[in-house]
């Protein structure tokens, strides 16, 4: 009775040769071990496991199950599944076993196992809130696992489920209930199926009642609003058309066992988790969803299409990266070979004041006016200047000058060092001294100018 795999499990013991199903009390239930678990067990252990179970079990670890509660979900089923007995009994006069009128697609007829699903999904829906998410009507959407897994719909603050978790509430109220239902797999949907060839001897507590269902075969649509009891060949045609190949694996519109089961939801968790982009783990979920149901080639080509694509998209994100990398390498080669270039302004030649500039000066130097004492010396062409021995070099002499120590009587005149000469300019008129104190201005403007123009240049450069 008290199997803990994950959940301890609602056990309905079932007489195959009377097709009976007598209902007992139902244990608590609680959390204990992963899905991953229940691949490995017997036919005989998953078939005493709640359908919820398996399929909270399927979905924990996935965004937003952090804080589910399955006992309280299982005590909401318990109470759903007494209100659903009590209505039933309540409205039971209203079918009448001695009708002519077979059951149709809106109407339970003189189906005893119609009426009975009627009213479950009539309170289900209308009393209990188990309802479509409104969001999700027009847009199907993996990404939230709330919308594919019955927490969506038992959870305080859900809003609603799909096609995928409410015939999976469907099942476990009925089944509570001792009533003989699987579920159905049609493409991209799910729905659920009243299925008993012998006969359903059915006991109730509280009130105690017993009644016997005859045998029938149905199927039951509650995936919205309303009711509806379709056959076979409306599935063919919707929620999708079929394609051949999807009548030639022949997975479609069989009652499934309680592995095939726990492999739809496996399969439903890859997929949550193949949207939200964990998509090693999904491949994880399909790869158990097959072990599952090793006969079923819609789960081996889903598991080697998704491969497919991982190792695409591996190889994608491969060749970006070395794209990334060798464009890295290439802008780091030039950056090596090629120095940055500035435009360089040649240093400006002192002059002193009142001389002439040298003639042999390239085009376009620059000369700066200043006094005898900071003037460069006038260097002699093709040679080196000439130093006497002991003679202090020249403060303003420029970089890079050859040098060349010889005796005195060889040394070049040089400008004196430490003297302040009187500066004897040769004005001959007060207009004359005006304009040359003009020319001096406009040089020490120049000058500013210049100086301004080489600190930028060197600030680029450090930069």
């Amino acid at each position: 009775m008290k199997n803990r795999l994950i959940l301890e499990s609602f056990q309905i013991p079932h007489d195959t040769q009377r097709g009976q199903a007598v209902v007992s009390d139902y244990p608590k239930s609680e959390l204990a071990h992963s899905c991953w678990d229940l691949c490995s067990a017997s036919d005989d252990v998953l078939a005493g496991y709640d359908i919820v179970a398996l399929n909270l079990a399927a979905s924990l670890g996935l965004p937003g199950t952090e804080g589910i509660d399955p006992a309280s979900y299982f005590d909401k089923l318990d109470d759903w599944a007494d209100r659903v007995k009590h209505e039933t009994l309540r409205h039971m006069y209203r079918f009448d076993p001695q009708s002519n009128q077979p059951p149709s697609e809106q109407n339970y007829g003189n189906s005893f196992g119609c009426f009975c699903c009627y009213f479950l999904l009539q309170v289900l829906q209308q009393d209990c809130g188990v309802i479509y998410n409104p969001a999700r009507k027009f847009d199907p959407d993996f990404h939230d696992p709330a919308d594919v897994f019955v927490h969506g719909i038992l959870d305080e603050k859900g809003q609603g489920g799909t096609c995928a978790s409410m015939p999976v509430v469907y099942v476990s109220v009925a089944r509570r209930l001792g009533y003989p239902v699987k579920l159905v797999q049609t493409k991209e949907h799910l729905f659920f199926r009243w299925e008993d060839p012998c006969g359903t001897q059915v006991e109730w507590d509280h009130p105690k009642t017993e009644f016997w269902i005859p045998p029938d075969r149905f199927n039951v649509e509650g995936s919205g609003e309303g009711i509806a009891f379709y056959d076979d060949s409306h599935y063919t045609q919707w929620p999708h058309i079929w394609k051949e190949s999807d009548f030639e694996h022949k997975r479609y519109l069989r009652s499934l066992t309680d592995k095939e089961e726990l492999a739809d939801f496996l399969v439903q968790r890859g997929e949550c988790q193949w949207e939200l982009g964990q998509r090693g783990e999904s491949l994880k979920a399909y790869y158990f969803a097959r072990q599952l149901a090793p006969d079923d080639p819609r789960y081996e080509w889903l598991h080697a299409y998704r491969s497919h694509q991982l190792d695409r998209r591996n190889a994608e994100q491969r060749e970006w990266l070395r794209e990334i990398n060798e464009q890295s390498r290439l802008a780091h080669a030039h950056r090596e070979s090629k120095q940055l270039s500035l435009p360089t302004i040649p240093q400006p030649v002192k002059v002193a004041l009142g001389t002439a500039p040298p003639k042999d000066l390239p085009p376009g130097t620059p000369i700066q006016y200043v006094s005898p004492e900071e003037a460069a010396p006038t260097l002699p062409v093709g040679r080196p200047l000439r130093v006497a021995a002991g003679q202090p070099l020249p403060t303003h002499l420029p970089p890079g000058t050859p040098v060349q120590v010889v005796p005195p009587e060889m040394a070049d005149p040089l400008p004196p060092v430490s003297v302040q000469p009187q500066m004897h300019l040769p004005f001959t008129s007060a207009e004359q001294a005006a304009s040359v104190s003009e020319q001096a201005i406009r040089i020490q403007e120049g000058n500013r100018r210049i100086r301004a123009q080489q600190s930028l240049i060197q600030t680029l450069r450090l930069s």
